[in-house]
């Protein structure tokens, strides 16, 4: 039974997506639904609490972008709002078929899938931010050269390159698959290490370019380098990774559940 849903929606000027969000919102009056609404970008933590399902209409930003405000088992319906412009790769239903996939839901005739997130500790302190995708540590300028020295299994090295992605299985579809990274199946706990571009010169030489991880394993990433940034799931803010900030990234022990037919 759902009492109360929290509805995730972006502001975007595509009619359609428009249309989609205008009738999500029509089916659950209809329905009897009492639902609350966020836009994408005034989402935080706290934000998801307290209700029995999370209704994300719009893309995988705005999918990521929800997940990132769950701390709790509170699952997650994603609705592809314009199937011709978003991938949708987290999105059970689209804009044509979202009704039948809710009754369906209704009727028992669904699972929860569990996808395994990173969390990341900062110079001693745990961030906010969970990656249900991936952390991409580097310059927000990709054109410079990122610095760093990157630690794990018991080995240690300065690297330079495009910048590192650290990701979950969820990630290993996205960005990090094009990175030259392997897919992993969406239930693993796995997590991987990509180093975009690496370069070997003189100063320094990348011997590790990409590694599986398993979910008891942490990898850390000391800064070279002046205003350095952590991206967390390709979000528009920066957190600052400056010259001798360290980073450790390990698997979270707080999963994201979404519901799958």
């Amino acid at each position: 039974m759902i009492k109360k849903a929290l509805l995730v929606y972006g502001k975007m000027p595509d009619p359609i997506h428009q249309k989609t969000v205008r009738d999500v919102k029509r089916f659950l009056q209809e329905n009897e639904v009492f639902y609350s609404t966020k836009e994408r970008s005034g989402v935080c933590i706290p934000s998801c609490k307290g209700y029995d399902l999370v209704i994300v209409v719009g893309g995988d930003g705005t999918f990521l972008r929800a997940a990132n405000g769950i701390r709790d088992k509170t699952p997650l319906f994603g609705i592809n709002s314009n199937p011709k412009k978003k991938e949708g790769f987290f999105m059970l239903a689209t804009k044509d078929d979202f009704q039948e996939k809710w009754r369906s839901m209704l009727d028992g005739d669904f699972k929860i899938r569990k996808l395994a997130r990173l969390e990341a500790i900062l110079n001693g302190k745990t961030l906010d931010d969970l990656a249900l995708n991936e952390f991409y540590v580097g310059y927000r300028d990709t054109t410079l050269v990122a610095r760093y020295e990157l630690k794990m299994r018991g080995k240690k090295e300065v690297q330079r390159s495009s910048g590192i992605l650290v990701g979950t299985a969820s990630g290993s579809y996205g960005w990090i698959k094009s990175a030259g990274g392997v897919q992993l199946p969406l239930g693993s706990r796995k997590f991987q290490v990509v180093v975009r571009e690496p370069i070997n010169a003189r100063t320094a030489k990348a011997t590790i370019t990409q590694a599986v991880l398993n979910p008891t394993e942490s990898i850390m990433i000391t800064s070279l380098m002046r205003n350095g940034v952590i991206i967390v799931d390709g979000q528009t803010k920066d957190i600052a990774f400056d010259e001798g900030n360290v980073l450790t990234i390990r698997v979270s022990s707080r999963s994201v559940s979404v519901i799958v037919l």
